[in-house]
């Protein structure tokens, strides 16, 4: 006798399967997928079953025996309740237990730890459950805020879209809760003198931040014992000093504020690049997917050692787990090349370093800017990587097109150049990168370097320069156009411009050549000065003695001019307003 209910969804998949019941147990098998895997449960490896109200409709939860993690069925309807009931109760003597779920929407409650999960209670009932092996970390992210991050899913399958593209269900996930937790731990009351002995009083988030530590298994890295430990390890980014726990599956960052859990799948490249203070070595560690604070994340992880640091160290591995990855049992050399190789070895990435390029100071690394941000520009083998407080890769195959552009002026004048990338895809939605700030004497290094890596480069500065040049000869050629307007032919523009210099001459009442001008000029300066003087001592000429010399000069020309030519009159309105004004 079986019993079977379709369209039901196993954990939480977005696939559709049919589950069966058989007195000697269950199977679930996927309805969209040709070839899929039977999902089964033995009878006898049956605990307990619950029924709760879902988003998906219903959910029938299954203790196991034989481990903590529990199998999830949902899509059922209510009237399916009755049934599974009944089939439970008689074959597999287990009764379903009916789990109320609050709806009052309070976000205001109390935490319980029940067995493998964490439930979320608003006043007896829970208002949401969350398996403990999902949680990644577990760090405080106040003084009462205790922040839990979600362990990422395994990426989805691309599929099949249609027209020969292949692409990646988009799917939202949770990935990271917080909890405010105030107040103190309680104690017994016996212990209420432990505090005046010396004992201080933990707050209730740190006891909730431990309690997850514990039960998450996430306190000591969950992979067994540690292989090494790298301590107070420089770490640029997140900025803070750090004890790196190295296991065989993952490695632990552990600060001050915060902790990290982070599996080696998720690390994706692996940099050893020297800074160009000659004193430091950095190793940077791309991740992905990437690590958070808060808001902010972090897909790039940035250590820094001293160059001249030595470091001991013995890995806890046996022979053949040292044979296996390429490891020694005992290192003393550099902290950076210690480091690297136990990442090199337990990731089983390859390390990168600069390429053959080197600038006119004879590093392999020139400084620029990024917008704002100050850094370290890299040339690699494959790539560009910029390092600052946030690293920036750029792939050669992403580049759509790469350019040289001054700054401030001429090329030839201009102490520095900028470097504009143009990209194919961009992750966050941006098309390119502008580096600024770089000096000029590289320039020629780098175009040999990218040219050699078949990087289109286009030159705006020469360019701009025979721009610039056109512009100039057009400029030439205006003033020359004018020149010659003005100027004009022997038979028009001569006679033109010469009646237009005896017209002026006209108004200014004196001849047409330049000895004349200048003779006109001397005489109206002596009478001028000599006529001042009897203007001055008169207190009704104010006026005149205020006006800027200038315009006086200017203003008086034309009657100076015309008083050379008209006879004595001018000297005698002169003479007859300085008796006026006695």
């Amino acid at each position: 006798m079986t019993t079977q209910i379709d369209n039901i969804f196993h954990a939480s998949s977005g696939k559709l399967g049919k589950l069966r019941l058989a007195p000697n147990g269950l199977g679930w098998k996927s309805t969209e997928e040709e070839g899929a895997e039977v999902v089964t449960l033995a009878a006898s490896d049956m605990k307990w079953m619950e029924w709760a109200r879902v988003a998906r409709d219903f959910q029938l939860l299954i203790g196991r025996k034989s481990s903590e993690d529990r199998m999830i069925f949902e899509g059922f309807q209510r009237d399916d309740h009755d049934r599974i009931s009944a089939f439970t109760k008689s074959h597999y003597s287990i009764p379903l237990e009916t789990k109320e779920t609050s709806l009052k929407g309070h976000n205001w409650g109390r935490i319980d730890v029940q067995g493998p999960n964490l439930a979320f209670l608003v006043g007896s009932k829970p208002a949401f459950t969350l398996p403990l092996n999902k949680i990644a970390n577990s760090n405080m992210a106040g003084k009462t805020e205790v922040s839990l991050e979600i362990a990422p899913p395994p990426p989805a399958a691309p599929q099949a879209t249609g027209g020969g593209k292949v692409r990646v269900k988009a799917v939202d996930e949770l990935v990271e809760m917080r909890f405010h937790v105030p107040g103190t731990a309680g104690k017994d009351d016996d212990d209420s003198g432990s505090e005046a002995e010396g004992e201080e009083s933990v707050s209730a988030a740190q006891a909730f931040h431990d309690l997850i530590k514990e039960r998450a298994d996430i306190g000591e890295g969950g992979a067994g014992e540690g292989v090494v430990v790298f301590n107070e390890v420089l770490v640029l980014t997140p900025r803070g000093r750090y004890d790196v726990d190295m296991f065989l599956t993952n490695f632990r960052l552990r600060g001050k504020t915060y902790d990290y859990k982070i599996l080696y799948s998720s690390v994706t490249r692996l940099f050893l690049l020297p800074k160009a203070d000659e004193i430091h070595t950095q190793l940077v560690i791309g991740l992905d997917p990437p690590i958070r604070q808060g808001q902010t994340r972090y897909p790039y992880l940035v250590m820094q050692f001293t160059k001249d640091e030595e470091m001991d160290a013995e890995l806890n591995l046996d022979d053949e787990q040292l044979a296996e990855k390429g490891l020694q049992k005992k290192y003393e050399a550099p902290a950076s090349d210690v480091v690297s190789q136990v990442f090199k070895a337990l990731t089983s990435r390859k390390i990168v370093r600069p390429a053959d390029f080197v600038s006119t100071s004879g590093q392999n690394v020139v400084k620029c800017n990024l917008k704002a941000i100050q850094g370290e520009l890299y040339f690699l083998d494959k790539s560009l990587i910029f390092i600052a407080k946030q690293p920036v890769l750029v792939d050669f195959s992403n580049i759509s097109s790469l350019s040289f552009s001054r700054v401030g002026g001429n090329m030839a004048s201009s102490k520095t150049f900028d470097l504009s990338i143009s990209l194919k895809s961009r992750t966050d939605g941006g098309t390119d990168y502008s580096f600024t700030g770089l000096a000029k004497d590289d320039a020629e290094p780098i175009k040999s370097f990218l040219s050699v890596r078949k990087v289109k480069v286009k030159d705006k500065t020469e360019e701009e320069e025979a721009h610039l040049g056109d512009l100039d000869d057009d400029d030439e050629d205006e003033e020359m156009d004018s020149a010659s307007e003005a100027g004009g032919s022997d038979s028009d523009g001569g006679a033109q411009s010469k009646k237009i210099k005896t017209k002026a001459a006209a108004l200014l009442g004196g001849g047409g050549d330049d000895d004349e001008d200048e003779s006109d000029d001397e005489d109206f300066k002596s009478e001028s000065e000599s006529d001042g003087g009897s203007a001055s001592s008169s207190s009704d000429s104010d006026v005149e003695m205020e006006a800027p010399a200038p315009k006086k000069k200017k203003a008086k020309k034309p009657e100076a001019a015309a008083g050379e030519s008209g006879g004595e009159e001018p000297k005698k309105k002169k003479a007859k307003k300085a008796e006026d004004s006695d």
